[in-house]
Parts: C-alpha cells; sequence; structure tokens
C-alpha cells in the first residue's frame, strides 16, 4: 500500500531528471511542484494491497486506480489529470531558472521564491495582468487549507475573483456571497467604479440572482438612476442603493475600522456523495494571521481573511444605517449651531495655524482695481488685493444630515479597503499629511489608513448652505473662481472638473464671499470645513498636466484623488486636494469668520 508522505531530500542532480522530448530541447518549467521539483506522470496502480490513499492536491479528491496523475516523490505533491491540466495552463515565470545560470543549472530542480499574498497573483510584478486564475470548484464551500491551494486558485473574495481575471470550466458560474464581492468582480481596473460596459454586466449578474429578471429595470433606465450619466460611471454608494431599490437583498460585504470578523465558512458534510449529513462551521472566533504562510491573507484557523466577516458586513444595505457611527448627537438635523467653548477653540487654533503669514498672493486673490480675473496677471501682481494677516471665528455650525454622512461612510470603508490591499506596481498606498488634517473631538477621528483629511472650501454663503444640504454638485464644477474666457460662464480647472479643498484658510479665503445685509453674520465671511476621503492620491508637482488623464486614472484606474503640490518644485504658495466623486467628501462644519489687517 502507497501513502502520502513528505520528505526533505536535497533536489536530485540535474542529470538525473528525465530528459524532454520538447522542441526546445527543456522540459516546460511549469511541469513542476509547488517546491520546483519534476512530476512524473503515471497511471494509479492499486498499491501492493489494492488500495491507494493518494489525493488529488486541488480537488482533494481520491486518486483511483487506473486513473492518471502527476506526482512529485520528493514531496508528496499529487494532481489528478484535469487539475494537471489547469496547473498547466497558468503562466509562472517565478518558477524560471534566473537568467544568470548556466543552462545545466537552469535545468536543475531550483525551489522557486516565495509568491505573491494570497489571491494576488492576477497582477505581474509591473501591474499588468498575467494570466487568468482558474476557479475552485467548491467556490465558498471550499474546505482546503493549504496555502498553496488557495494561492493558485481564485475564491470568491479575492482579488484575483474579477472579471478577465478568472476563468471557469465544467459548466462554473461566478459566486457572490455579498455585494461587495458582485461590484469586485464588475470593477476590472480596481478603480472603486464601473464603467457603462461593466455596470450592464453587474445588472445582468444581478437579475440572475433575483426570482425573476423583469424585476430587474432597463440598463438605461438604472444607469440613469444610479446616477451615471453625471460622471460616466457608478460607484458602489450608488450601485448598492439602486440594487436595493429593485429588491435585491444580499450582504455590504463591506468592514469598518475595528469591527471583529468572525469566520463565516460553513459546508455541509456528505456521506458516500450522498445528499444531507451535518453541516460544519468554524468557531474562529476573529482573524488571526497565520504563522504558516499566506502572505498575511490566510488565518490560523486555515480561511482566508475574506471569509471573516463582521455583523457590519453581513448586513444588508438598507439595515447598516443604525450601524453607522454619526460624530453628534441625535435628533437634530441641518445646520446645527456649534456651543462647546472646546470645539470652537479647536477651530480657531485651527483658523491661525493654516494661515500663511507670507508669499501668500496668488492671483485668484484678485487686483485691487480690476477684481478677480478682470486684468492681466501683471496688472493683478502689480496692484495686488491686501491679504488678511489673520482670521477670527464668529461663529461655527455643524452640519448633521445622515443621508450625506451614510454616503460619505460607505464611500470610506470601501475606500480603505482598496488602500490596504498591497498592490504589484507603484502606486502602493502612501499617507499624506495636511496642515488642516486635525482632530477636533473624539467621536470620531479621522482614518489615517485612507487619508481622511479635513480641508476648507471657500464659496458664495449660498453655494456652501446648498452644499451642506445636497452636497457638491457636478455640474457647477468650474463656475466658480475659475479662470474663464471672456463671456464664458464656465472655465476648465487647473485638474479637471472636480471638487478643489484647501489645506490653508489663507487659499480657501481667496473664494469666499461676506454674508448679504440682513443676515445675522452679515459682513463676515463664511467658508466650508469637509471631510475628504483622498486614499490612494496621485500626486502632482509641475505644470505638465494633463487634465483627462488624470480624470482617467482616478475614475478608471489605480487612484482616488489628486493632490496638487504646487509647493515642492514651482515655489508657489499652496497645496490643495482634488476628488472627481461628490460621496467623497463630506460638508461637516460651516465657518462664520472676520478677516483682519493689521
Amino acid at each position: 500500500m502507497s501513502t502520502v508522505t513528505t520528505t526533505t531530500l536535497s533536489p536530485p542532480a540535474p542529470d538525473t531528471f528525465p530528459k524532454s522530448t520538447g522542441s526546445s530541447g527543456s522540459r516546460s518549467p511549469l511541469d513542476v511542484c509547488p517546491d520546483g521539483h519534476l512530476l512524473t506522470c503515471k497511471v494509479v496502480s492499486g498499491g501492493l494491497l489494492g488500495l491507494n490513499l493518494k489525493k488529488c492536491m486541488r480537488c482533494n479528491c481520491q486518486l483511483r486506480t487506473a486513473q492518471t496523475r502527476h506526482s512529485c516523490k520528493l514531496c508528496g505533491f499529487h494532481l489528478c489529470q484535469p487539475c494537471w491540466s489547469l496547473w498547466m495552463s497558468r503562466d509562472a515565470p517565478r518558477l524560471l531558472a534566473s537568467p544568470a545560470r548556466s543552462s545545466s543549472a537552469a535545468a536543475a530542480c531550483v525551489p522557486c521564491s516565495p509568491g505573491p499574498p494570497l489571491g494576488s497573483g492576477s497582477r505581474s510584478i509591473s501591474g499588468s495582468p498575467s494570466a487568468p486564475l482558474p476557479a475552485c470548484k467548491y467556490g465558498s464551500a471550499c474546505y482546503q487549507k493549504s496555502a498553496w491551494h488557495l494561492s493558485q486558485f481564485a475564491h470568491p473574495g479575492d482579488r484575483s475573483y474579477r472579471k478577465s481575471l478568472v476563468f471557469f470550466s465544467n459548466g462554473q458560474k461566478a459566486e457572490f456571497e455579498n455585494l461587495w464581492q458582485l461590484f469586485h468582480f464588475h470593477d476590472q481596473s480596481e478603480s472603486q467604479n464601473l464603467t457603462r460596459e461593466e455596470f450592464e454586466a453587474a445588472l445582468q449578474s444581478c437579475s440572475q440572482l433575483m426570482p425573476s429578471a423583469e424585476m430587474v429595470p432597463d440598463s438605461e433606465e438604472a444607469w440613469k438612476e444610479a446616477g451615471g450619466p453625471n460622471t460616466g460611471f457608478v460607484n458602489f454608494g450608488q450601485f448598492a442603493t439602486l440594487v436595493e431599490s429593485f429588491g435585491l437583498r444580499l450582504p455590504l460585504g463591506l468592514e469598518k475600522s475595528g469591527a471583529t470578523r468572525p469566520c463565516r465558512f460553513r459546508v455541509r458534510l456528505q456521506n458516500n456523495d450522498e445528499p444531507g449529513g451535518e453541516e460544519y462551521t468554524c468557531s474562529c472566533p476573529c482573524f488571526e494571521v497565520s504563522k504558516h504562510g499566506g502572505g498575511g491573507e490566510l488565518c490560523s484557523c486555515g480561511h482566508k481573511l475574506s471569509m471573516h466577516r463582521s455583523d457590519f458586513a453581513e448586513d444588508t444595505y438598507s439595515n447598516i444605517e443604525h450601524q453607522i457611527q454619526m460624530p453628534w448627537r441625535p435628533g437634530e438635523e441641518g445646520l446645527v449651531k456649534v456651543t462647546d467653548a472646546a470645539v470652537l477653540e479647536k477651530l480657531q487654533t485651527l483658523l491661525h495655524d493654516t494661515h500663511k503669514t507670507s508669499d501668500n498672493w496668488t492671483r485668484d486673490r484678485g487686483c485691487r482695481l480690476h477684481g478677480v480675473h478682470g486684468c492681466s496677471w501683471s496688472c493683478a501682481a502689480k496692484n495686488r488685493c491686501a491679504v488678511p494677516t489673520s482670521f477670527s471665528l464668529m461663529a461655527a455650525f455643524r452640519n448633521q444630515s445622515p443621508e450625506l454622512w451614510h454616503k460619505y461612510s460607505l464611500m470610506k470603508q470601501a475606500i480603505r479597503l482598496e488602500c490596504g490591499r498591497e498592490r504589484y506596481d507603484s502606486e502602493e498606498f502612501q499617507s499624506m499629511p495636511l496642515v488642516s488634517a486635525v482632530e477636533l473631538d473624539a467621536k470620531l477621528d479621522l482614518d489615517k489608513d485612507c487619508n481622511e483629511w479635513r480641508c476648507f472650501h471657500g464659496s458664495a454663503p449660498e453655494n456652501l448652505r446648498g452644499i451642506c444640504s445636497s452636497n457638491f454638485r457636478p455640474v457647477l464644477a468650474g463656475t466658480g473662481a475659475t479662470w474663464k474666457d471672456p463671456g464664458a460662464t464656465k472655465g476648465t480647472p487647473l485638474y479637471g472638473f472636480g471638487f478643489y479643498f484647501a489645506e490653508r484658510i489663507t487659499k480657501a479665503d481667496e473664494y469666499a464671499q461676506p454674508l448679504p445685509p440682513g443676515d445675522e453674520h452679515a459682513n463676515f465671511y463664511a467658508v466650508s470645513l469637509c471631510r475628504v476621503i483622498g486614499g490612494r492620491t496621485k500626486v502632482v508637482t509641475n505644470n505638465d498636466i494633463d487634465v483627462d488623464g488624470l480624470r482617467a486614472a482616478v475614475f478608471d484606474g489605480p487612484y482616488h484623488s489628486v493632490f496638487g503640490d504646487r509647493v515642492a518644485s514651482l515655489g508657489k504658495p499652496f497645496r490643495e486636494a482634488v476628488v472627481y466623486d461628490k460621496d467623497q467628501c463630506y460638508p461637516e462644519f460651516l465657518l462664520i469668520y472676520s478677516r483682519n489687517y493689521d
């Protein structure tokens, strides 16, 4: 009787390997086990007693007599013929010998270098897609705890379980345990946005999960209802709202920071392939990184991080509002006057600390003779409007909008998840500190893991009140203080049509206007203090600005925002942040202040 054994023998010498009959004179580099040993093709015999205990390392099926198997004697690795075909269809460049090695060494058994984290094999080191991963035929019910299996086959919830990066066989279909997995499957560029084509494919997946496809609206109608025409894309919050509106009740699937994530793995055990049997549920109370490999994506219980989900993630979109923490006391909505002396003092300190006292004039401040953009740059620079020497807070209002906060919170959790994922290109997440990103109260701190900032936005008082009520409106981008051609009502902003935020009150004050006569705070100025999710931000330090390229890098690329740093290389006075999705910003405070001139 033969048994599966694991050995620690040294690799055999090069001349002990079977010679290849391939045209290239060398054996395929993929015909090896994960440790780099050559696989031998055999027909399963019954052993001395007519029994065989070997099992396929992928599908865990017993290798029966007369079946073809591919095995490694050194480490007890076995594959059945179908699983070996899948293994051979994948590109595994890390198993190739180094080009610097001699031809004899290249033929030798060389242990492979450590692979990428689990589920991340869908992209090469440069970030370009490599060969698709095969989907595990057991899907979310996969009970394999082998780090090798979990890294070589895509499972629901994996980063590689995405359209065009996973392929299905034998009648398999994509499986979705929650709404985030469905959205992620169709978001092929990991941009947090669906294009029109991706949106229609996601809508088709939704129709397959509904009792009747007629319950799903027409794609054109759905696209308009989700807000697609506004930007040409649909984000996760918009998609979740749409899906709930036509009755699809899937768990949300997004995690919030600090939540306990018990293992949700469960499978119904069968005896002799007969239906019924007991249901096995993993009792792991919380995810703990395995010490036995897995690139941080495998728990000590043997199941993936994606299988560990909090109660928040398991709830539906319509039921999570009560679980979203709001940084204010419930009961009041709209602009509520701040009376807490400690918060008011911190806001005044913020105005003081973010004021730039020198080298602080720009063309947007204007000319004292012709106003803003009413003359040439040389005239404006010669007759500069005076810049205030300080700012005094007169009043503050906290914007309490559960609807806007709900959308903002979902966007933050989605971007936070993306920022935490390792990438194999140069676009890793980097923290970007801002002068204005300060803590004001302990109810809900800023999340530095996704570059959550507090920034200023200046505009006319009536515009700021509208923003607090219904958030920013994309159609109004470029209609403010942006430079415009003579007679035009809209100009093209420096980094394209988006929502601009300043880290310094001095910059935001350039766009502020006084409150009208009759107002309680007439002749004082207003500015909005917003929470903004920068996420993975595209830093621009020069004047070579491709407006369309920046927008594409955010809506259909790896970035979530643009950070215009005109200080570092150009020597300009200010830096500013730009986002192109209104759900990435929440107008948190409306500040009323006075300009002071010494």
